[in-house]
Parts: structure tokens; C-alpha cells; sequence
């Protein structure tokens, strides 16, 4: 069965009257259970979805917005409540089970036959309604018939012939033997296993490295997300620290582990984006450590890694060759997802060897992924403490053991981010800043509507739900693996609380972000089925089985999509021969010298100065980067204008920048959102630089401009602040009397 290991449960007549069976195993109980939870949690949950989430609103006033912020200001409490909702049904589910321990259950034998039968075929027919669903699914930003879907009808035919070639092997005795005695994993085995695996691994990565060269010929969707992710990088190295004076959309810790290879390399794209492949493919190799543990051996570990990684790294757009996946969609891995699967390594380790090792260091990693990002932070933090807790054994003593280590562990992440922020800023951390953005996010800034409740999104729940379910049935039943239980647990419960970021913009790139939690699952889930298969004299699955295994053939599928090593040499290295660039221009931050003279200097009166290390503020792409390329410091907390989306965002940029001595803004020429911010900028004192110098803005002003890595840039000075603090103690070199002129 799905939700167990050994055989189906064992139904004892009872003694006293026909009338009853005692059930012996909760995996049966568990199927009873579903079917009526399902039929009462569904329509409970339409009935209180909306004013569950309307509850638990954040309560974003509409006038904190920036006027262009509120066209994707779209609050959905109804989906916010129907997602919270959802997440109670592992729960009650798994509490059923665990009540069971150490009862007599009971039930009519019909009920005990009929039941798991009918919930089994529940989920077959759900199932398929979800992959029906997903091909006609339509997403908001898409025009016309659906333009994606996961997995076509090929794909899914593929995958049933891997899960008919995987209960053909377990009919062969050879196979049932080594399944039930598997061969002893050396360590030499061990080690040429994982070889290859990081061998793969490291090929694999090839498509998410690129040059400033490179870039300009990559697909459209990779350059616009790389000014957003490196520029976090870049404010570190421009002197700028997460939780004092800058606000990280993505991730506010792993900035501090890029920066110094930048810094001893040189500040190139290159040397950023192996930095960041590196970390990504440590964390996808802890998903081998994961397996092996959970397995006992390398072999099958590798078998099942190699889906895993297929999956994880699934190709939204393009081409083998020059693809978009959550790899080089930075923000995704290893921003978001690296440090959670660094982390469920670190809890598999700890379940192996329960016990026998302190756990204020596992809580302590654990508070890092939280203050990194709190969004799958505090998921992964809740899925560690549940699975090391269920790993037992359940006493007094070792709950307080728990307790310790966690509170000792959170606290010394917080004591070792205070100390860095501290070296790096000189001030106290202020870890409100965590909330920032999550809080406007989850209010509904950039929601998208989730159409339909049916599609692979649902597939991919049931798929959590099913883990804990399982999980909860080995732990009532105390089945021997303790690491293969605890990752049902922490990859169900992660994936869940992960899972809002799909809520909350419903796309189809937010659901390719969950992949890699949603095949780690799987594949665990299809340990437990072959094992089961290859322990029977009549090895035939029933629909929860195929089920897993048809999830584990389409994820085989996506070997496929293995990106040959010599084409991302020749991605890497090729002469386009005279081809535009699609997407950049090529070498962007070597500075031009009248591009920096706008950019960069400082107003003093009816002069302009260039002074190294003086505070600006530009709000355009690549803008800490452009900082540091020009020899200034960007004192802007936001790297963008499209970071800023609250008023209070905007007067702290300007506070920020007048606290630090200087009187420049630099934004694009674009009317959205630059418009907004321009508006602001007019109310607080700003002026705009002409052709007649620095003027108030009215209709028919001619601004001047420059250009910048293709991004059209005006400049906006301090008319109450003509005479910087900055250029006081030396004013630096004099690049142009008022006016001046852009190149």
C-alpha cells in the first residue's frame, strides 16, 4: 500500500461477534479514514475559506501603495483560506492514525473491505481529473488556449511503461532477493557512487552558468531575473548589510557566502553564477545523501537521485541548450531552496545516529534557513522539529532534549547573524525586515488567480498528504527506517508550507519551484512500494502504488532534458558571428566615462563632482552592480524601482540618502513604476536635471538622459540639499558645470 511497508492490514475476526473485525494495522485504518475526512473537509473548507482568509489578512491599507503597485494589488482571501484550510487535513488525518496506537479499532467487515477500496479509487479518478484539468488550465498572463502544461500525454505514456518495467523487475526472484538483502555498501562504493552523482550533477549545472558575454544571447526570462538576484550580492559588496540598510527580496544571508568569491575572483557574472551553481548543486547532492541514508544503499540511492535531479531541474522554457529552470531562475535555487535541502540533509543525518550527536546545531542551521528567507524557512524549521521529535522515543527526558536544542539552536542563528551584521554594518540587526515583503506578498501585491482547483497543483498536495499519512502509519506501527519515516515527514510537511508561494501567484514557473521538494517525496514514497512489491508471492499494486510509480516513470522521463556538456561549451564560448544580442548588451559594466560623470557624480550648486565612494541612490537594474563598477555606494535599500512598492519604501530611500550626505536619485525613463516614484520624488524636494539645469518637473520638461545597460536613466537632485555633506571634506574631481550633459 501507499501508506505502508509491509502487507496489507491484517483483519482478525474478532472472538466475541462476527459482527466487528479489528483492524491490526493502521494503514488500513488510514484508508478509512479518508474517504469521509475528504467528504466532510471539502465542502467544510469552500464554506469557510473565505472567512478564514479574510481573518488572517494582513491588512495592507490600499494607501500604503504606490499608485502602480495597486494595479497588482489583488487580495484573494478566499484562496489564502482555502490553502489554509487544506494544510488541516495531513493533520487530522495522521491524528486518527496515531490514536489508534495501543486501541482495539474496530469496524464491520464490509466497511473494512469497501472503504479503502472506494478511497483508493477516489484518489485514482481525482488524480486524473488533475492531469485532465492541467492541459486545459488557463493562467492569467496567458492569452488564448493554455501556452503550458507539464508533462504531455507522451510524456505520461512513458512514464505508465517505467512503472510497468518496475513491478516487471520485482516478479524477478533475482530482484526480490537483493531488495531484501541488499549488498553491502562499501565505502568504496559509497564514494564512487556519490562521484557520480556529483559528476552528473556538475554537467547538469553547465546551463546555469553564463558570461557577461553569454547573457546577451540567453533566453529573455533568465536576464530579467538575474538584476533581482545578483543585485543582493552586489549590495553586500557595496557596504550595504541585510537587516540594517538593505531589504533583500530574495534571501538575506546567502548574499554574505556569495560576495567574497566576487571579491577575490573579480565582480563578473561569471564568477557570480558558478558561485551560485555551486551552492545549488551541494544542496541537490544533499538529496543523494538523503536517499542513501533512507535506503541503506548507494546504488539504489543513485537509481532514484538521477529522477530526482531530472525533475528539480525540469525545463520551463527553451531548449536543453539554453533553458529556463529553477537553476538559473535564481531566486528559486539556491536562494529559496538550497538551504532547506541542506537542512533536510542535516535532519537525515541526526535520525540515522538519534541521540548520539547535540541537536543545537541542527536547530541552529535550521534558524539560518529561516532568517534567510521566512517564507520556506519556517516551513523547513517546523518540518525538522516534527520529524526529529516523531523519531522518538517519547519522553520526558528527551522532549526536553528537543526542546533545548531547538531554543539553543534558534538562538545561537540569531546570536551569529547580530555578530556578522555587526562586523558588516556596525549596528544591530532589526529582523523586522523579515516580514517586509512577505507580509505585502501574502496581503495580495502580484497575486494571480488560481482558476481551478483541479490541476497538478492539487496532484502535487495529495502527494504531501500522502507522505504524512504514510509516515504517521510507519510511526504507529514503529516500522524499522527511522530516516526513510522522518523524510516522509519533513518532505510532506516542507512541501506543504512551501507550497504558499504557488497560492500566493498562481503560475506555472511558482509550481515549477516546488518540484524539486514534490520528487523527493516521490521518489521516498516509491522506496516503500518496491519494497512492498518485491516482499509479496502476487506483487500486483493497487491504485495508490501505481499511482507512485507512474509519478516516478514521468520523472524518469525528464532525463531527457540532460543538457549535453558540449553544447553549453558552445553556448559558453561560441562567435554569434554579427547576431544582435536578445537580451543585453554585451560587457554592460565596463564604465563608460560619460555614462558614470551622470550617473555617479554628485551636484554641488551649479557644479558636479565624481567622488569615490559618495552616496547615490539609483533604482534601476543591475544598480548596486553599476555602483560598484562607478566607485560609489548605492544607498538605496532596494535595488530597483519595481522593489518599491510601499510610500514608506520610497521616504526611506530618501531619508537613507540625505542621513548618508548625498542629493542624488537616478531612475529610468519608464512609466511604470518610475512614473509613481518620479511623483514622490517631486513632493519630497527633488528636481530634475535639463537641458537648463535642475528644474521643478511640468509639462513639456525635456529631462536629460543616458543610457546604461539599455535602460534610458534621468537624474533627480536634492533641491533642498544643493550642498552635500559628502563633498565637504573634498569635493573630488569636477566633471561638468551646470548643465550636465549625458553622452
Amino acid at each position: 500500500m501507499l501508506m505502508g511497508e509491509q502487507d496489507a492490514a491484517t483483519v482478525v475476526a474478532d472472538t466475541t461477534s462476527r459482527d466487528v473485525v479489528a483492524l491490526d494495522d493502521g494503514k488500513t485504518a488510514a484508508w478509512i479514514v479518508a474517504l469521509p475526512l475528504a467528504l466532510l473537509a471539502v465542502p467544510l473548507i469552500a464554506l469557510l475559506a473565505k472567512p478564514v482568509g479574510t481573518l488572517l489578512d494582513p491588512q495592507v491599507k490600499t494607501t500604503e501603495l504606490l499608485p502602480w503597485a495597486l494595479r497588482y494589488f489583488r487580495p484573494k482571501p478566499g484562496e489564502q483560506g482555502l490553502y489554509l484550510l487544506s494544510l488541516a487535513v495531513p493533520v487530522v488525518l495522521s491524528v486518527a492514525v496515531l490514536a489508534a496506537t495501543g486501541r482495539i479499532v474496530t469496524a464491520p467487515p464490509r466497511v473494512a473491505r469497501v472503504l479503502p477500496l472506494l478511497a483508493k479509487m477516489a484518489l485514482g479518478l481525482v488524480l486524473v481529473a488533475c492531469v485532465v484539468a492541467q492541459y486545459h488550465l488557463h493562467y492569467e498572463w496567458t492569452q488564448g488556449p493554455p501556452s503550458y502544461r507539464f508533462f504531455a500525454p507522451a510524456t505520461l505514456i512513458a512514464g505508465a511503461l517505467v512503472a510497468a518495467a518496475i513491478v516487471a523487475a520485482t516478479r524477478s526472484s533475482a530482484v526480490r532477493r537483493q531488495i531484501a538483502v541488499p549488498a553491502r555498501d562499501s565505502r568504496a562504493l559509497r564514494i564512487g557512487a556519490l562521484m557520480l552523482a556529483a559528476s552528473i550533477t556538475a554537467v547538469w549545472m553547465l546551463h546555469a552558468i553564463q558570461t557577461d558575454s553569454s547573457v546577451a544571447w540567453a533566453s529573455g526570462a533568465v536576464v530579467a531575473h538575474l538584476p533581482y538576484t545578483s543585485d543582493e550580492t552586489f549590495a553586500v559588496i557595496n557596504g550595504l548589510s541585510p537587516f540594517v540598510d538593505s531589504s533583500p527580496l530574495y534571501a538575506t544571508l546567502w548574499p554574505y557566502v556569495a560576495a567574497p568569491p566576487l571579491v577575490a575572483f573579480g565582480k563578473t557574472l561569471l564568477v557570480f553564477t558558478i558561485t551560485m551553481s555551486t551552492i545549488t548543486a551541494l544542496a541537490l547532492l544533499a538529496a543523494f545523501g538523503i536517499l542513501r541514508r533512507a535506503t541503506g544503499s548507494s546504488v539504489s540511492a543513485l537509481l532514484l537521485y538521477l529522477p530526482f535531479l531530472a525533475t528539480s531541474l525540469f525545463i520551463f522554457a527553451g531548449h536543453p541548450a539554453n533553458s529556463l529552470t529553477p537553476a538559473n531562475s535564481l531566486a528559486d535555487f539556491p536562494l529559496r531552496y538550497a538551504g532547506p535541502l541542506l537542512l533536510a540533509w542535516l535532519t537525515a543525518r541526526e535520525l540515522d545516529q538519534p541521540r548520539q550527536r547535540a541537536l543545537w546545531p541542527l536547530f541552529t542551521a535550521a534558524g539560518l534557513v529561516l532568517l534567510n528567507n521566512v517564507g520556506v524557512g519556517l516551513p523547513a524549521l517546523g518540518a525538522t522539529l516534527v520529524a526529529v521529535a516523531a523519531s522518538g522515543p517519547w519522553t520526558r527526558r528527551s522532549s526536553l532534549a528537543l526542546a533545548r536544542g531547538a531554543a539553543s539552536g534558534l538562538l545561537l542563528a540569531i546570536a551569529a547573524v547580530t555578530l556578522v551584521t555587526l562586523a558588516h554594518a556596525g549596528e544591530l540587526p532589526r529582523f523586522g525586515q523579515l516580514s517586509e515583503f512577505s507580509r505585502l506578498y501574502l496581503a495580495g501585491y502580484g497575486a494571480t488567480p488560481l482558476h481551478s482547483v483541479l490541476g497538478l497543483h492539487l496532484a502535487i498536495y495529495l502527494t504531501y498528504v500522502a507522505a504524512i499519512a504514510t509516515a504517521a502509519v510507519r510511526v504507529r506501527g514503529r516500522a524499522a527506517g527511522r530516516v526513510l519515516t522522518g523524510m516522509l515527514l519533513w518532505n510532506g510537511i516542507f512541501g506543504l508550507g512551501a507550497l504558499s508561494y504557488f497560492v500566493a501567484e498562481s503560475g506555472p514557473l511558482w509550481l515549477l519551484a516546488s518540484f524539486s521538494t514534490w520528487a523527493l517525496t516521490v521518489m521516498l514514497l516509491t522506496v516503500l512500494v518496491v519494497r512492498r512489491l518485491a516482499s509479496r508471492a502476487a506483487p500486483w499494486p493497487d491504485l495508490a502504488d501505481l499511482a507512485v510509480l507512474l509519478g516516478a516513470g514521468v520523472m524518469v522521463c525528464s532525463l531527457a532534458q540532460f543538457p549535453t556538456p558540449w553544447s553549453q561549451i558552445e553556448r559558453l564560448t561560441a562567435d554569434h558571428r554579427g547576431t544582435q544580442p536578445v537580451a543585453a548588451e554585451v560587457e554592460p559594466f565596463v564604465p563608460d566615462p560619460k555614462a558614470r560623470s551622470f550617473v555617479a557624480s554628485l551636484a554641488d550648486g551649479r557644479r558636479f563632482y565624481l567622488k569615490r565612494g559618495a552616496p547615490v541612490a539609483l533604482l534601476f537594474e543591475n544598480s548596486h552592480r553599476v555602483a560598484d563598477a562607478y566607485g560609489v555606494v548605492n544607498v538605496s535599500p532596494y535595488a530597483n524601482t519595481y522593489e518599491i512598492i510601499a510610500r514608506a519604501s520610497l521616504r526611506r530611500v530618501v531619508d537613507t540618502l540625505r542621513r548618508a550626505g548625498g542629493n542624488t536619485v537616478v531612475t529610468p525613463l519608464i512609466q511604470e513604476p518610475a512614473s509613481d516614484v518620479n511623483a514622490t520624488l517631486i513632493s519630497l524636494g527633488f528636481g530634475i536635471l535639463t537641458a537648463k539645469g535642475i528644474v521643478k518637473v511640468t509639462a513639456g520638461v525635456n529631462a536629460t538622459t543616458t543610457t546604461v545597460r539599455g535602460q534610458t536613466l534621468v537624474k533627480w537632485v536634492d533641491r533642498r540639499n544643493l550642498h552635500p555633506r559628502a563633498l565637504r571634506n573634498g569635493r573630488g574631481t569636477l566633471v561638468a558645470r551646470m548643465p550636465l550633459r549625458a553622452g
